[in-house]
C-alpha cells in the first residue's frame, strides 16, 4: 500500500515503523493516548455494563476506533497486534464461523473501511450473520470505497480523486480493490484490460485470485474487494435484508450514526454509504 505522506513525521513513521509488525505493536504500545483510550474505556464499559448489555452496538473492525456505548469486534494476530484492553470480540470474519452474538440480539452494527479487506468469498457468511444476530428494525450501517466513483476518476484520468496515493494512476486505481496486484501488471496491461471489460467485470477480473494467506501476512491491510451499492445491495437480500438503501456521510436515519465526530468521517470523497434494517 503506497500512502503519500503528510509531513516528515508521517514519512518517517511509514518507511521505518509500519513495515516491521513488532517495532509497529511495539510503537502502539509506547503511545499515550491508546493507553488513555483503553482506561477510558475500561471505565465507562463498568458503568454502563447494563445499559450495553440491553442494547449492544458492534462496531465491527473499530480496532483503536472507541465510542462510548459501542463494542469493538476485530481480529488480534502476529501479523496484526491489538494492545489488550481495546477489543471486546476478538473474531476473524474469514474464519466462516458465527459471530460471538445470539440470534435477534444486536441492536446495530456499523463497519467503516473493513469489507474490502475481505475476499469475496467469505462475505455472504457475513451479511448473513448481520441479518442473523440483528434484532427486528436493528440496523447495519457500511461504509468502504465506492468502486463506481474510483473507476470513473480512472476513465476520465482524475489522478486528483486518488489523492491518497503516489504512483501512476494506474497503480493508484489499484489501491482501491486490488492492492495484491500492484507492481505485479505494467500500467499498460491494466488499461487494456480496463478498456476491454466492463467496470464490473475488470475488478471482478482483478480479485479472483486473491489468496487468503497473503491477506492475513499483511495484517489485513491489503484491499482486495471493491463495493458498490449494486453489489452491496445483492449481498444484503440474499442475507433477508428488505430495507435496504445508500446514504450520505452522517445522514444515517438513525441517531446512533449521527455523530459527525465520531462516524463517517473516513474518505468521504471517496466512499459509499449503504443501511439495511431488519
Amino acid at each position: 500500500m503506497t500512502i503519500v505522506a503528510k509531513n516528515k513525521g508521517d514519512f518517517l513513521i511509514q518507511k521505518y515503523i509500519l513495515p516491521h509488525k513488532r517495532l509497529r505493536h511495539t510503537a502502539r504500545s509506547l503511545h499515550p493516548p491508546t493507553h488513555y483510550k483503553i482506561v477510558k474505556k475500561m471505565f465507562f464499559d463498568s458503568i454502563d455494563a447494563s445499559k450495553d448489555q440491553q442494547k449492544l452496538m458492534i462496531d465491527m473492525g473499530g480496532a483503536y476506533f472507541y465510542r462510548r456505548h459501542w463494542k469493538i469486534m476485530d481480529f488480534s494476530t502476529d501479523h496484526y497486534f491489538f494492545i489488550p484492553g481495546i477489543i471486546d470480540y476478538n473474531f476473524d470474519l474469514t474464519s466462516e464461523k458465527k459471530f460471538p452474538f445470539e440470534n435477534s440480539s444486536v441492536s446495530f452494527f456499523y463497519s467503516s473501511h473493513t469489507l474490502e479487506h475481505i475476499p469475496i468469498k467469505y462475505c455472504q457468511h457475513i451479511f448473513n450473520e448481520f441479518y442473523r444476530c440483528l434484532k427486528p428494525k436493528g440496523c447495519v450501517r457500511l461504509t468502504m470505497p465506492d468502486y463506481n466513483k474510483a473507476a470513473d476518476a480512472f476513465e476520465q484520468n482524475n489522478i486528483d480523486f486518488f489523492y491518497l496515493y503516489d504512483g501512476p494512476i494506474e497503480q493508484r486505481f489499484l489501491n482501491i480493490f486490488a492492492m495484491h496486484k500492484i507492481g505485479k501488471i505494467t500500467n499498460e496491461k491494466i488499461r487494456h484490460d480496463f478498456e476491454s471489460m466492463t467496470k464490473e467485470e475488470f475488478a471482478e477480473h482483478y480479485i479472483d485470485d486473491v489468496d487468503l494467506q497473503t491477506v492475513k501476512k499483511n495484517g489485513h491491510k491489503l484491499h482486495v474487494n471493491w463495493w458498490n451499492f449494486k453489489k452491496a445491495k445483492l449481498f444484503l437480500e440474499n442475507a433477508g435484508f428488505k430495507e435496504i438503501y445508500q446514504s450520505e456521510p452522517n445522514k444515517s436515519k438513525f441517531t446512533e450514526f449521527q455523530n459527525k465526530k465520531l462516524f463517517d468521517h473516513r474518505h468521504p470523497s471517496f466512499s459509499m454509504y449503504v443501511e439495511a434494517v431488519k
